[in-house]
């Protein structure tokens, strides 16, 4: 992940620099460094504040949100998704944060989220993934 971060670092787009950070913090999660996912969420994250463009921002805060779901840190994730302003984004980070409690096992919050969701569109998806996650028996 070294030569990533590295080369990450030298994008000049803060938008696209943020938006690499959190894939690699993904990654990161993904292999249990929980370390360097917080140390690269936490970069993506001051990058990403840095975003002049507001759409630019709110995609790479959106970015961020989901991985942080994914890597179980939840309270982030919601801490994250309240720093947007568009609505259709910010349910779109409820959808990934309700998927990613139930794939945890925490079916009532991720139901429990998903019913947080204005979008009638954005909750029914966020109650497929909910289900989908109550089907993956791996």
């Amino acid at each position: 992940m070294g030569v990533a971060l590295t080369t990450a670092k030298t994008i000049k787009d803060a938008g696209k620099r943020a938006w690499v950070l959190a894939n690699i913090a993904a990654v990161q999660a993904e292999t249990d460094d929980a370390e360097g996912t917080r140390a690269t969420l936490g970069l993506a994250l001051t990058t990403a504040k840095a975003v002049e463009d507001a759409d630019k921002r709110a995609r790479a805060f959106v970015n961020i949100a989901s991985v942080q779901a994914r890597a179980g840190d939840i309270a982030e994730a919601f801490a994250t998704a309240k720093t947007i302003k568009d609505a259709d984004k910010r349910a779109w980070v409820f959808v990934n944060i309700a998927a990613a409690q139930a794939k945890a096992g925490d079916i009532a919050e991720a139901f429990a989220t998903a019913k947080t969701i204005e979008s009638a569109s954005s909750r029914a998806t966020a109650f497929v993934e909910v289900a989908r996650a109550l089907t993956d028996f791996d």
